[in-house]
């Protein structure tokens, strides 16, 4: 693989729509692997592996919309330990977003079995620093006894290669980066006075009617105007804690009358009456307050085709 691949862009799946803007000039290339030829691990990268951010607990909604980025691994055929402790290591990996592209410099990796409560588990965890204790982390959750690993940027939270921000010496968790192509298995409906809307989602973490997940697109109608957004780019989640309570904000392809899009103070099952519902403007500012008719939440099934 040379320089080239890294800027390449192959438009023939929608897994690519959402860095169609994106400039990865600045990545690295896959001959700046740092890794052990004799490591048992095999992990191969296609040239769509790209990661979406997914916010942590309590990270404000314009924050979430400020530090949204998605991080690509430079298409190659890569090594990985199935042993290893803090080993001289560098996976060609780079982040974009329309503000900012920070790069990835030379970090360790290690390697180990740990216990879970899907039992055993490889633990293959390396950090590359941007600057001292900073930057991003590069996790495998893997069965024990894995030797091959295919990066995608397809599949479920946490299954094979995934990503994290790094924070302090002690790499302390500032978000995720999972595969830009998760698979949806939860909807939550709702219906109001003027329209309604299907929020389609991949949960990966907590209890049906609320956890963790990532939204993946909308589809609705408001004011006798249908809408469908699945940009990465304009569809937002908001946790509380561990995710009990859950909020929404996406914005439109083009406004309907004032509004540029709209906020959902919760989505999860049992929100309570005081969940709250707005349009909003272009800056996320509420405009109108809407009355909600009626919810219903599925669950191990993407939303039904309106």
């Amino acid at each position: 693989t040379d320089d080239d691949d890294a800027t390449d862009d192959d438009d023939a799946t929608d897994d690519d729509d959402v860095d169609a803007d994106a400039d990865w000039s600045h990545c690295p290339s896959a001959a700046d692997a740092v890794e052990d030829a004799a490591w048992g691990g095999s992990l191969s990268v296609g040239p769509e592996a790209l990661f979406c951010f997914q916010p942590p607990m309590y990270m404000e909604l314009d924050d979430i919309r400020a530090n949204k980025r998605i991080a690509r691994i430079v298409e190659g055929e890569y090594r990985y330990p199935l042993e290893a402790d803090a080993e001289p290591y560098f996976l060609p990996a780079c982040l974009w977003s329309p503000d900012a592209a920070p790069v990835t410099s030379e970090g360790t990796i290690s390697a180990s079995v740990q216990g879970s409560m899907e039992g055993d588990k490889l633990v293959v965890a390396g950090q590359l620093a941007t600057e001292p204790g900073d930057g991003l982390a590069v996790n495998m959750i893997l069965d024990v006894g894995t030797t091959e690993v295919t990066a995608a940027g397809t599949g479920a939270f946490m299954t094979g290669l995934s990503m994290q921000d790094c924070i302090g010496d002690d790499c302390w968790w500032e978000g995720t980066y999972q595969p830009c192509g998760l698979e949806p298995d939860a909807c939550d409906r709702f219906t109001f006075e003027r329209g309604e809307i299907q929020l389609e989602q991949h949960h990966w973490a907590g209890a049906v009617g609320s956890g963790f997940a990532a939204l993946l697109s909308v589809e609705g109608e408001l004011d006798g105007t249908s809408f469908r957004v699945d940009d990465y780019w304009r569809l937002h989640l908001w946790y509380g804690h561990h995710a009990f309570t859950r909020a929404a904000m996406l914005f439109f392809d083009a406004p309907i009358g004032d509004a540029c899009g709209l906020y959902l103070s919760e989505v999860a099952e049992g929100g309570g009456a005081g969940a709250e519902y707005w349009t909003i403007d272009c800056d996320g500012q509420n405009l109108e307050q809407l009355t909600r008719t009626a919810e219903e939440h599925t669950w191990n099934e993407p939303c039904a085709a309106r």
